[in-house]
This record gives C-alpha cells, sequence and structure tokens, in this order.
C-alpha cells in the first residue's frame, strides 16, 4: 500500500503490515497532525474513533500517544479494541 500522491498530508505514513497505519510526528511541541487516511474504516489508537478513508483529516496528538490506526475491518482491531468497547 502507498499513500496518495494527492494527500494534503505533509506526513508520510508507515504501514506495519496492511491493517496498521503510523505517521510519525516529528516536530516539537505539535498539538496536531493532518493525516491522509487510505480507503476503508480505520480506528484511531489514541481515541478509538473510527474515520473513513480516502481524505484527509486533523487529530490531536497527545505527547507520548502514538498516532496510530488499526483498520477496522482487521482481526487485530477485534483483538486490541474488544475489551474497551
Amino acid at each position: 500500500m502507498h499513500a496518495s500522491p494527492t494527500a494534503p498530508a505533509k506526513q508520510l505514513p508507515i504501514f506495519i503490515g496492511p491493517d496498521m497505519l503510523f505517521y510519525p510526528i516529528v516536530r516539537p511541541y505539535q498539538r496536531y497532525a493532518r493525516v491522509f487516511l487510505p480507503p476503508g474504516k480505520w480506528r484511531s489508537w489514541i481515541t478509538h474513533q473510527v474515520y473513513e478513508g480516502e481524505k484527509a483529516i486533523k487529530l490531536p496528538v497527545p505527547l507520548g500517544k502514538p498516532c496510530l490506526f488499526v483498520r477496522e475491518e482487521a482481526e487485530l482491531a477485534r483483538v486490541l479494541f474488544e475489551e474497551k468497547f
């Protein structure tokens, strides 16, 4: 999988397999990140909110929390989030 060449996000994602997407936060004191999510539904590791893909979103990035997303349809999402919902 690759990031969309027209993605408005300034940070490039790192895919961890087909079901996890990580955006590195590289600026000191960065409070928000604008990220582009690929097609599908993605759950935020920070907020557990589900977002529709194929668009850019702006999210808070609390210090010490990863800007990480898990594909909602993946088995991994059920394992990681089942106790929380």
